[in-house]
């Protein structure tokens, strides 16, 4: 568990250090959505209910193990 607990944060700590730098240079636009991000997050969670409640994440996924290589739909069933 212990090695397990020192992955995942390294993982976390790598991403916090790599959104720091990347927030940094995008300081204005970020500061120009901020009053409009509740909006913009609470439309995307409404078009991903809808999509779940007409299956519509079923047909992208059922598109998603035709048309992928092989490998890749193995190593995602295999995760």
């Amino acid at each position: 568990m212990a090695v397990f607990s020192l992955g995942a944060a390294t993982v976390m700590l790598g991403l916090a250090y790599g959104t720091r730098g990347l927030i940094g240079t995008r300081k204005n636009f970020l500061a120009a959505i901020a009053p409009h991000a509740k909006t913009i997050l609470g439309v995307g969670l409404i078009v991903v209910g809808l999509a779940i409640v007409l299956h519509f994440d079923r047909m992208a996924e059922g598109w998603a193990v035709e048309n992928l290589p092989a490998w890749l739909v193995d190593l995602s069933v295999s995760i």
